[in-house]
């Protein structure tokens, strides 16, 4: 049930991003993780047999691609150490939370890590932090050593972000950071606490660019000519407080600075750092190269994109990432070359190496963002590239995402299955009036796919960024426009009422970004009967609207306003009526003059 006031958050299934670090997560003697140091559990003979044998067993389940089964064995094993082994119980707790959030299981990562920090779950909904950050480490954990301390805070720091607890994850993420200054300095610790900086810097630094992207979203004019295409960056956006202080902590984890720095300083220093990097640090030359691209700085980007060498990384699932985030960089700052012809050849075979990449690890998953990536490239190519565009691009972009959207179907990748659905309408779209049926049936496809799982939308994945002005609002905006097409003087009953569903949609998905919360009950407190929520969500949808209109005592008519790209539409409900009865569509220019001259009117009569 839905209300446009009360806000649940829901668990969260959103990005399941299956790294191949994850398996440093299993405990066992003699076992050393790669990002973290793990403290040897002690248990009795007996239980060090039955630990060792949970391990195993959790291992070859996952290696087998039974994750839920792997999960499960972590949970056996901290029940296991309930009595008498509160240490070893927290250091699972934690190594549990990890993999649910690599899974993107975030909010079941949430409660599990607040059960081995000693803190209440309610601190994964609504409540704040303890005063005293002391607090914010149980007894237990403190008897490791303060390496596996900060990477543990960094890992709860970095499942608040996901789950929208931007304020409370910077907290964690600043105390994990004052604990790293603590670490002794002697030679020995040195990479240590340079690995354990630079990693929090990184989470810092995403929970910045986080909350940079809510204010954006937040304080932007709803961009209704903003037509949406994963290749396109449409303008900057102007440069908050929040994208500065990102900057920074991406800057600080490339040049390995001890202290936070000016911004002019940390970038002198990106500049002149010298390759191989860590994973993190080109993590972090990638995050901040597309920061300068939101802000517009491009000298910095060209600066800074000559220098990022994907090419010592090991092949895998992230360096797939890696590649097309990269590509997708390089892409906008070819477009705006003021000489030459853009390298785009260059660009098609990183990312075809990527899809030969994750045909050799055999990950299905990594395929098909590789695959439908480059589909979007000849799509962005297509439309805004024309004189360098291949000929057959149309052909080559819906083949390509037609193999991706097999690859990643809706009921086991929803989170890209319904870009490639998306991707699929708009190219069906460009074909004319002969395919609008069938681009809406993509389009529709894709919206039934995103609602399923539109409870996870507030999770953030750090290798497939989601934004709800680029991935959510352009999708229902676009299926409207299908809908409602300005030549069309009176659509259908069906479009109608369909077109009132998705702009209802889009509203509960807007109050969801905005507040960071999932909106739950109905709104105006219309309770439906429990029968209601089985059938046809559009049918549901105006048995709801027809029951707001019997809470008055008077006879109420509704009306919906709908602004799309190049029109305004108004859609009339009378008393009594269960269908929509009148529809007016005008050109949006028509609309804007009309409303200033109304304006410029009422002024005189005033």
């Amino acid at each position: 049930m839905r209300s446009w006031v009360g806000c649940t958050l829901q668990p969260g299934v959103y990005c399941r991003v299956l790294a191949l670090s994850l398996l440093s997560l299993f405990l066992a003697v003699g076992i050393r993780p790669v990002l973290s140091q793990i403290p040897t559990l002690k248990p009795t003979l007996v239980a060090q047999d039955n630990a060792q044998s949970l391990v195993q067993q959790s291992q070859e389940k996952y290696k087998n691609g039974d994750f839920s089964g792997a999960i499960e064995l972590l949970r056996q094993a901290v029940k296991f150490f309930e009595e008498g082994q509160s240490r070893n119980r927290a250091i699972t707790l934690v190594n549990l939370g990890r993999m649910q959030s690599e899974l993107g299981q975030y909010y079941q990562a949430c409660e599990t890590l607040t059960q081995a920090l000693g803190l209440s779950s309610k601190v994964c909904e609504d409540e704040d932090l303890p005063e005293n950050p002391l607090d914010w480490v149980s007894e237990h954990l403190r008897q490791t050593d303060l390496v596996y301390q900060i990477n543990s805070l960094r890992t709860f720091g970095d499942v608040l972000r996901a789950i929208g607890r931007l304020e409370q994850s910077e907290q964690i993420l600043k105390r994990s950071l004052k604990i790293v200054d603590s670490l002794s300095s002697s030679p020995e610790q040195a990479e240590r606490q340079a690995q354990a900086r630079s990693a929090v810097f990184l989470s810092l630094g995403n929970t910045f660019l986080a909350q940079g992207n809510l204010e954006r979203d937040r304080q932007a004019p709803i961009q209704y000519e903003y037509e949406y295409l994963p290749w396109h960056v449409e303008q900057a956006t102007e440069k908050s407080e929040s994208y500065n202080n990102a900057e920074i902590q991406y800057k600080c984890v490339v040049t390995n600075c001890t202290t936070l720095q000016t911004v002019d300083e940390a970038y002198k220093q990106v500049v002149m750092s010298k390759p191989p990097l860590s994973l993190t640090g080109i993590k972090a030359q990638l995050n901040l190269l597309s920061l300068f691209l939101e802000t517009g700085q491009l000298q910095a980007a060209q600066e800074l994109s000559n220098g990022i060498n994907l090419s010592n990384l090991p092949v895998s699932r992230t360096k797939i990432y890696a590649e097309i985030k990269l590509a997708k960089s390089l892409t906008y700052l070819e477009a705006r070359k003021d000489k030459g012809t853009p390298l785009w050849g260059n660009i098609t075979k990183q990312i075809e190496t990527a899809i030969k990449e994750a045909e050799k690890l055999g990950d299905k998953r990594a395929k098909s963002y590789a695959s439908g990536n480059l589909g979007g490239l000849y799509e962005y190519l297509g439309k805004h590239q024309h004189q360098t565009a291949p000929s057959n691009w149309k052909q080559e972009a819906q083949r390509l995402t037609q193999d991706a959207l097999y690859l990643a179907q809706p009921s086991v990748a929803p989170d890209i299955a319904y870009q490639w659905q998306w991707q699929l309408g708009r190219l069906l779209k460009t074909e004319g009036e002969g395919k609008r049926k069938e681009a809406i049936a993509y389009y529709e496809a894709a919206v039934k796919t995103l609602e399923s799982v539109r409870g996870d939308l507030l999770t953030i994945n750090s290798d497939v960024q989601f934004s709800f002005r680029d991935n959510v609002e352009p999708l229902y905006r676009g299926l409207v426009a299908l809908l409602l097409p300005i030549e069309e003087k009176q659509p259908k009953q069906d479009k109608l009422k369909k077109s009132l569903y998705y702009v209802d949609s889009l509203q509960l998905a807007e109050l969801q970004n905005f507040v960071r919360c999932n909106p739950q009950g109905d709104f105006a407190a219309v309770q439906l009967e429990q029968s209601d929520n089985q059938g046809n969500p559009i049918e549901v949808f105006h048995k709801r609207i027809n029951g707001i209109t019997k809470t008055y005592e008077k006879p109420i008519a509704l009306i919906y306003p709908i602004i799309l790209k190049d029109q305004v539409s108004v859609i009339l409900k009378l008393p009594g009526e269960n269908i929509p009865l009148l529809y007016k569509s005008i050109k949006k220019y028509n609309f804007h003059e009309t409303y200033k001259n109304w304006k410029d009117l009422m002024a005189r009569v005033s």
